[in-house]
């Protein structure tokens, strides 16, 4: 990769490469560093100057509070679903062994924000979910047992109950514990029936404990424990996939579906758009890979999901011009792919976050981004979670099943987005124990422009008139060794791309249309 930038780097006029390592920062450390590079720059006649802290911080500002409130959120919410008060807070935290200064300021500062909230739902006498659940552990406990729901319509008492069914067990947490207690302290018979799958157990970071179902003979005694193996949802293919991802994690599901399936690894550094898609999306290649493969779905009829780890996708998108648009992240990327397909099939095209569609379910699903970056994501925000136990090998577990409940969504069709340089490990650890096969770009065809069709010229053995073709905005593919070019369909017409002078000196030229149909061929002498 190093030799491939210094010989394109040295063919480019006017440009300086300088080239450093990670060593050169671990050897010299942060400040010898930065004085290294700037002599470097000032070598090169590339001027400099030190921002101010003021300057920084209107930068990063925007960010760097949205980071901090996400973090300080959660760690609220940590702190609520445990029911601490700050006095309890203050003991853990002078009882943790923190790792770095931040971590330390953190707390610090968490511990004062913590305090403030509370004071703060108290002097308005308000509450916010985990409180009302946390008082109606203490309520049912003192005896206040009976409730009224749907405006009173329907009553009934917590004593009196003959079973209670617990839905999504994989998400319980101490306070639903505590609930549980607070009945059964009041109803000693009362019956408990869980349900849940540990495969997709991916809401620890809001609290979720996933020991109440690995050890589900502590907390119920007189159990009965039966496996539902029966995937009813996907095909055989990506019930496999999946428990090729799960291996070792337990039993393996089984499909009840008898259709094959369709899987695909699509690896985008392998995906080379045609001139008209370039033109199209000015070196944006996630949209139209992205399209190719929603448009073969489309074809077969079925509707499809995109989903993303996070709001928003690891790749450079060109987005067009919208006015009146508040959409971010993959919902904005959602709005972008349908404004190129036709008005009846962008109803059929759909995105999430992969947290917000469990248990949601698609004919075909393309996962965007199975990339290292996405699964596993460590956010580094992570280090401010450790004083309740959190650590790298639990987050990566549930990022595992987190991948594990993209995949399974699919009912027909699954595509996988991804790098060979950057692919997630995942996907290793599936090789090992189910096929997992490339997708091959060119067997899926273009989208067709809807503001007009648009045609793709090729010339091939045009060395003599390179420069001329330059002058008309013909590029060089190197991998076919031709220059190609984008024109409107709409006026165009061959004899008259014939009659132009440099095309005697070229050996071949071909026309193909957006679906990548041979139009016209000439050839020299023919």
């Amino acid at each position: 990769m190093s030799e491939a930038k210094h010989k394109f780097w040295a063919g480019r006029d006017g440009w300086k490469f300088l080239e450093f390592s990670p060593q050169d920062l671990a050897e010299n450390g942060v400040d010898p560093f930065v004085q290294v590079l700037l002599q470097k720059l000032q070598e090169v006649g590339i001027s400099w100057r030190r921002r101010s802290e003021e300057e920084i911080w209107e930068l990063i500002r925007e960010r760097a509070l949205d980071d901090f409130t996400f973090a300080m959120r959660t760690f609220i919410g940590r702190c609520r679903k445990r029911n601490l008060n700050p006095y309890a807070l203050e003991s853990m935290v002078s009882r943790h062994k923190v790792c770095s200064k931040a971590e330390e300021l953190f707390l610090e500062v968490g511990i004062s924000i913590y305090r403030g909230y509370l004071k703060s739902l108290a002097a308005g006498e308000r509450e916010d979910f985990d409180g009302l659940v946390w008082r109606s552990v203490t309520l049912v406990r003192e005896g206040q047992t009976r409730f009224a729901r749907d405006k009173g319509r329907e009553r009934g008492d917590l004593a009196k109950l003959k079973f209670v069914m617990i839905d999504e067990f994989q998400d319980f947490s101490e306070m639903f514990f505590k609930l549980m207690n607070a009945i059964r302290s009041v109803n000693p018979a009362a019956n408990f029936f869980c349900v849940g799958d540990d495969w997709q157990a991916i809401n620890g970071f809001a609290g979720s404990e996933l020991r109440f179902f690995k050890d589900f003979s502590r907390y119920f005694q007189d159990i009965s424990q039966c496996y539902i193996s029966n995937n009813y949802r996907s095909p055989v293919s990506v019930v496999e996939f999946g428990n090729a991802l799960m291996f070792g994690k337990g039993k393996a599901a089984k499909s009840a579906n008898d259709d094959s399936g369709w899987i695909r690894l699509c690896k985008l550094d392998e995906f080379k758009p045609i001139a008209i898609e370039q033109a199209r999306h000015n070196g944006d290649e996630i949209t139209p890979a992205v399209l190719r493969l929603i448009k073969s779905f489309l074809d077969r009829g079925l509707d499809v999901v995109m989903l993303s780890r996070r709001n928003g996708l690891p790749w450079y998108v060109t987005y067009k011009e919208t006015k009146g648009s508040a959409h971010k992240g993959i919902l904005r990327f959602v709005e972008h792919i349908r404004s190129f397909l036709p008005e009846e099939d962008r109803g059929r095209v759909t995105g999430s976050t992969t947290h917000s569609y469990k248990g949601g379910e698609k004919s075909a699903v393309i996962v965007l981004d199975a990339v290292k970056r996405s699964y596993p994501l460590i956010h580094p925000n992570w280090v401010f979670l450790r004083v309740f136990g959190d650590n790298v090998d639990g987050i990566e577990d549930e990022e595992r099943r987190l991948f594990y409940v993209a995949i399974t969504r699919a009912k027909d069709s699954l595509a996988l987005v991804t790098e060979t340089l950057t692919e997630s490990p995942f996907l290793a650890d599936i090789r090992r124990h189910a096929p997992l096969n490339p997708l091959s770009w060119s067997d899926l065809s273009p989208v067709p422009s809807i503001d007009g069709a648009r045609l793709e010229i090729k010339v091939f053995g045009a060395f003599n008139v390179k420069n001329q073709l330059k002058g008309l905005k013909y590029r060089y593919e190197r991998s076919g060794s031709y220059w190609y070019k984008s024109e409107a369909a709409g006026g165009f017409s061959f004899d008259v791309l014939l009659d132009q002078t440099w095309a005697n000196n070229v050996k071949r030229i071909e026309v193909y249309s957006e679906t990548g149909e041979l139009l016209h061929q000439w050839s020299r002498g023919q």
